[in-house]
């Protein structure tokens, strides 16, 4: 940091002194697959891969409460490249605006691999464990932490939006489901099974369920949504959801195979990922009963969802030949 701040006025110096083109991007933590595989993200996603193949115990770590604000280096890039094509050299903020803790990183990866970490004790002795199963999967080690530990770093990149039109797209539950990502998995990954399924000779052995979603009905154009009702996707996930939506009922109709779409409404269940925002209350509510929490901060308040039990949810899947939608009646 001491070496990036002579930098940082060296630049300054020289823009001034010999009026250089030369500006500072103070850019925040911004990561992509291409990060070392020393930095904590690294750390932590390579770890959470090892133990999803049975090859790793748990993951240790430092200081679980430090907040940082993750961007994706994609985007970063090209808030450099605009510095560069701004009118006059000048230096910028480049970050999301937005903060989460390590151990929410912990939580958002173990999602990944479809497993809850439930946390105990506090501090040194802090330990995160599988929900489902109470296997000890994250620990605290002393050696981790830094003498100079950063509790908190955000960045104000207002400026870099009203002078360069640069935002960030990419908050750190995004930069778990990028469009490319959900592409191949939701949209390329239903045609791979199906075209498999053919391709070994097995239509007529197999019946194909795709859990659809129902955000493909996005910019709503009735309501209450039915079967029938026209889709009007609003999302990249929501794109690739349509995709497999489409390419279910075309080796159908084609290949005459067994092969269904739900279109699914919010269901709910205690083993809901905890960035959704029916596990972000419940678990604020729970906090805020133990004295751990003061209030929850939430986005709009008068949007309306149709929720469901998942456990109810499931029955109508092994049920299905066609197209159905899974709901609770208004």
């Amino acid at each position: 940091a001491c070496a990036k701040l002579y930098s940082y006025w060296i630049v300054i110096n020289y823009r001034e002194a010999y009026n250089m083109f030369a500006c500072n991007g103070i850019l925040f933590n911004h990561e992509s697959p291409r990060r070392g595989e020393t930095f904590v993200t690294r750390k932590i996603t390579r770890a959470v891969a090892k133990i999803a193949l049975g090859q790793q115990e748990l993951i240790e770590l430092g200081n679980l409460s430090s907040k940082r604000d993750w961007g994706h280096a994609r985007e970063y890039v090209e808030a450099m490249w605009r510095i560069l094509q701004h009118d006059h050299p000048d230096d910028f903020v480049i970050a999301t605006g937005k903060n989460y803790t390590v151990r929410e990183f912990v939580q958002l990866a173990f999602r990944e691999i479809g497993k809850t970490i439930v946390w105990e004790g506090e501090g040194l002795d802090e330990i995160g464990k599988e929900s489902d199963t109470g296997i000890l999967r994250v620990k605290v080690n002393p050696k981790y932490y830094r003498p100079t530990e950063v509790d908190l770093l955000i960045g104000d990149p207002q400026k870099a939006k009203q002078k360069l039109g640069w935002e960030a797209k990419t908050g750190l539950e995004v930069s778990f489901d990028l469009p490319e990502y959900t592409a191949e998995v939701d949209a390329v990954g239903t045609l791979r099974l199906l075209d498999s399924i053919h391709a070994c000779g097995l239509t007529n052995k197999i019946r194909f369920y795709q859990a659809s979603t129902s955000e493909l009905y996005g910019k709503v154009q009735e309501v209450p949504q039915r079967e029938t009702t026209p889709f009007y996707p609003r999302s990249p996930y929501a794109c690739a959801k349509l995709y497999s939506y489409w390419i279910v009922i075309n080796y159908r109709e084609a290949y005459n195979m067994f092969a269904c779409n739900g279109i699914l409404f919010n269901h709910e269940s205690p083993r809901r990922g905890e960035t959704f925002v029916t596990r972000k209350i419940t678990r604020a509510v729970a906090k805020i009963a133990l004295g751990q929490q003061e209030l929850i901060e939430l986005g709009n308040l008068s949007s309306k969802r149709d929720w469901g039990h998942a456990r109810e949810y499931v029955e109508p899947s092994t049920q299905e030949g066609s197209t159905v939608v899974t709901a609770i009646p208004a």
